[in-house]
């Protein structure tokens, strides 16, 4: 949800498309993004802060540890997106966006961290996770394979 009548999703498999929609289930075309059009390429993971800071993640699934541009940020509401400077290392299929502005981002060949403004990421982990989500305190919780959880925490 972008804010209390609007939501986006976005695609993933075969494209990369930015979807808002209101209540009405009225949709527009927001922005299409750079990712390789395949069968296994596209965005996996995306989060907004509020109703303009966004940001999504995702890439080929099938070249899991080759770096590409596919973590994008939003400062219009998902209209236009900038890559970041330092892309994470391989594709990543969660990301989320925490207190004061750390974003954490993970996928089967680790966890990638990076700062709103900066948009650089740097590898904190390799370990696997598929999914994660911003705790209100500021920690990440995640989700991974075989039923792995974890928690990432945030230094205060």
């Amino acid at each position: 949800w972008l804010d209390d009548s609007t939501y986006a999703w976005a695609t993933g498999i075969g494209g990369a498309l930015i979807i808002g929609c209101d209540l009405s289930h009225a949709c527009e075309q927001r922005a299409a993004l750079p990712y390789a059009v395949s069968a296994a390429s596209g965005i996996y993971g995306m989060h907004f802060k509020n109703n303009k800071m966004g940001v999504v993640t995702g890439g080929d699934y099938t070249l899991e540890l080759e770096t590409t541009p596919n973590t994008y940020y939003a400062i219009d509401g998902g209209y236009q997106w900038q890559p970041f400077s330092v892309m994470p290392a391989g594709y990543r299929s969660s990301i989320g966006i925490g207190e004061n502005g750390v974003i954490l981002i993970c996928g089967p060949g680790g966890i990638d961290r990076a700062q709103w403004g900066a948009f650089a990421c740097v590898a904190v982990s390799e370990e696997a996770f598929h999914t994660l989500a911003p705790a209100p305190n500021g920690d990440f919780y995640l989700a991974g394979p075989n039923g792995k959880t974890g928690k990432y925490t945030i230094s205060r």
